[in-house]
């Protein structure tokens, strides 16, 4: 069912989720999301959905994903969450996001982007090797 005024696009999507009392996660078929969330300080580990948006087949998620974030920067700015001189606001992308693409499309705003690498990613190549330290 469309919402009010929104025409019903038709396509596959997979929805994750895990059934109560089961230790698996089942898949769903449905529409892609983008969903930004604001993740709780301390120690707790809440999150509260600041928006999402639907996904339709050909979506740029890059593009919808810099706009997302710049509508959250800009509300936390107009509620005096950040003012001129405050740390960057931290912005972690899951894997599957292009991190540096959407870094450079937000360069104007003060954030800092850090993404988690896909598992099929490599670096360029190995990292030094680290020298065991006997004492701990």
């Amino acid at each position: 069912m469309a919402a009010a005024g929104r025409r019903h696009l038709a396509g596959p999507f997979l929805l994750s989720y895990l059934r109560r009392g089961e230790n698996k996660r089942l898949m769903s078929p449905g529409w892609p999301y983008s969903v930004i969330a604001a993740l709780e300080t301390g120690r707790t580990s809440w999150t509260v959905i600041l928006g999402a948006v639907r996904l339709g087949p050909g979506a740029d998620v890059a593009a919808v994903t810099t706009t997302q974030i710049c509508e959250a920067v800009a509300r936390l700015i107009a509620a005096g969450q950040w003012r001129d001189g405050d740390q960057d606001i931290l912005i972690v992308l899951d894997a599957g996001y292009d991190a540096p693409c959407i870094a450079h499309l937000l360069a104007d705003l003060p954030v800092e982007i850090s993404g988690r690498m896909r598992s099929d990613r490599v670096l360029r190549r190995p990292g030094d090797l680290l020298q065991s330290d006997a004492s701990g």
